[in-house]
């Protein structure tokens, strides 16, 4: 959504305006027009590896020989236009914002991105169907590729931010509130490739994926999120998801009633939950009761939040929702129960197949 991008520029702009008290103190306001970007964050090239798969992908299938290395040529430019940008902030930094030369710096770095997403757009094409070596007819080519960067809008993570993500491994800190929109809502506009949440069949499964793909090991993911994301069966690539790629995890869970996180929104029952990225195993599983509270409350109501440690709970569907002591030993003791159970009813039909 552009004009959502461009609010957010403005809004940005009005907190930093409101911080002087005269008007004498007021500086150049910075440009952030490379900062906050519009486009599909699901659809593009996240990183180096799925870029070199769709090249590899598309060179495989050529029967000419290729004597140049398109993948080198784009990582080159990619680093050309990273340091094109560390060049334009320094500008920034010494007020240079009203100088021709910062104009065509700005310019020049515009260019540069531009080129380059253009050409990873139609490696990315090619990956929908829509390939130029094998469509013969240049104007039908044409008209079905733009038809599909209208409808995809992609956005290549590896080219827009590309020293995060090549040269400091992914952003450090991910913090978002994606889309609750039904996959099938969308999917006439425009299709996504290679999610293992898929069967999910919600965006902001995608989007949670996505910020594993564009996060650094030891870096940190938070998210609101719909309740689902624990307790519900057709949530479960994503719940392996979150536990595959995390060393610790927290989940608080919220009802809708008497209050809500969302004033003027019916039936969000939502999760926040905060990811540390993977290095090696999963440690711990942190969650919290299922929390009602009056509106009364709102002011307090993190400060009161309650965690525990969950990890020996989990089942395929659902993180369960303990969040105290009593409800962990009332767990522990049901299990113990139930394992007794299973136990007695093996002893006295030892070849039932249920059991």
């Amino acid at each position: 959504m552009n004009e959502a991008v461009e609010i957010a520029k403005l809004r940005l702009f009005l907190k930093l305006i409101a911080q002087v008290e005269r008007i004498e103190d007021i500086e150049p306001l910075p440009d952030i027009d490379f900062n906050i970007r519009a486009g599909n964050a699901l659809v593009g090239f996240a990183n180096y590896q799925e870029l070199k798969g769709s090249v590899e992908n598309e060179l495989s299938g050529q029967s000419k020989i290729i004597f140049d290395d398109p993948l080198k040529e784009i990582d080159e430019k990619a680093e050309m236009s990273a340091r094109a940008f560390e060049r334009f902030c320094e500008m920034q930094e010494k007020h240079s914002l009203g100088s021709s030369q910062f104009h065509e710096s700005k310019i020049a770095l515009q260019k540069q991105l531009s080129d380059l997403n253009a050409r990873l757009d139609k490696y990315l094409a090619g990956e929908y169907s829509i390939n130029e070596s094998y469509m013969p007819n240049k104007k039908t080519y044409e008209e079905k590729f733009q038809d599909w960067i209208k409808k995809h809008q992609p956005f290549h993570w590896f080219v827009e931010f590309y020293d995060i993500i090549q040269n400091n491994s992914g952003f450090d800190i991910i913090i978002g509130n994606p889309p609750y929109v039904e996959y099938s809502k969308v999917r006439n506009d425009y299709t996504i490739k290679g999610y293992e949440t898929e069967p999910c069949g919600n965006l902001y499964a995608f989007v949670i994926e996505r910020c594993y793909t564009i996060s650094k090991q030891n870096g940190f993911i938070a998210m609101i999120v719909q309740l689902p994301i624990v307790c519900t069966n057709h949530m479960e690539s994503l719940q392996k998801k979150c536990l595959k790629q995390s060393d610790v995890i927290w989940f608080a869970n919220f009802d809708d009633r008497p209050a809500r996180l969302f004033d003027g929104l019916e039936h969000i029952r939502a999760s926040i939950f905060i990811s540390k990225n993977r290095t090696g195993e999963l440690k711990n599983v942190f969650s919290t009761n299922y929390i009602r509270w009056y509106t009364i409350f709102r002011p307090n109501l993190f400060e009161i939040l309650n965690f525990e440690n969950v990890i020996t709970f989990l089942i395929a569907g659902a993180i369960p929702k303990i969040g105290n002591n009593v409800g962990k030993k009332l767990k522990e003791k049901l299990n113990s129960n139930f394992f007794k159970s299973c136990q007695h009813q093996r002893r006295r039909a030892p070849c039932s197949p249920s059991l």
